[in-house]
This record gives C-alpha cells, sequence and structure tokens, in this order.
C-alpha cells in the first residue's frame, strides 16, 4: 500500500468512525432520556458535557472526509493509461 493510499484510507475511515461513535451515543441518549432539556441537564450532571461540541465535530469530520474523498478520485483521475498493446490484441496473441 503507498502512502498516499494510505493516507486517504485514514481521511475516509477515522471521521467515519467519529460519525457513527457520535450518532450511537446520540440515538442511545435520545431513547433513555426522550426529554431534550432533561436530557441535557442528564449529560451536564455526568460529566458528558463535550458532546455540545459535537456538531462541530461533526463538522470537522464532514470536511475531512470531503477532502479524503476528493484525493481518492484525483488518486483515480490522476491514473496514467497504460500505453502498452490492449489486453486482447492481434500483437499479444500472435506471441
Amino acid at each position: 500500500m503507498t502512502a498516499m493510499r494510505g493516507r486517504v484510507l485514514w481521511s475516509l475511515s477515522i471521521p467515519l468512525a467519529l460519525i457513527g461513535s457520535l450518532a450511537g451515543h446520540q440515538l442511545g441518549y435520545t431513547l433513555a432520556v426522550p426529554n431534550p432539556h432533561e436530557r441535557s441537564h442528564l449529560l451536564q450532571q455526568s460529566g458528558h458535557a463535550y458532546l455540545e461540541y459535537a456538531p462541530l465535530a461533526v463538522a470537522v469530520c464532514l470536511a475531512l472526509l470531503a477532502v479524503g474523498f476528493a484525493a481518492a478520485v484525483a488518486r483515480v483521475l490522476g491514473r496514467r493509461p497504460n500505453r502498452g498493446a490492449p489486453v486482447f490484441s492481434p500483437a499479444r496473441s500472435a506471441r
């Protein structure tokens, strides 16, 4: 695996994992405490007040996903076509 490919994979997988984790936690908290005001109070009292920054984290992750996806597309589009004979050419079958 090339270094560029590894960076592209990491730039796609880490944000997706973080977004999935935040979504799972949000779903769990919403199911446990449906009232948003009670849930906010409970989260602040239990040391989970940092989740107020979850929208910012998701925005950063989406930006990283966009950059990673653009890098993956650029990597694919940047490949040069093979200048050799086509796979099923008469020149190859004559050998």
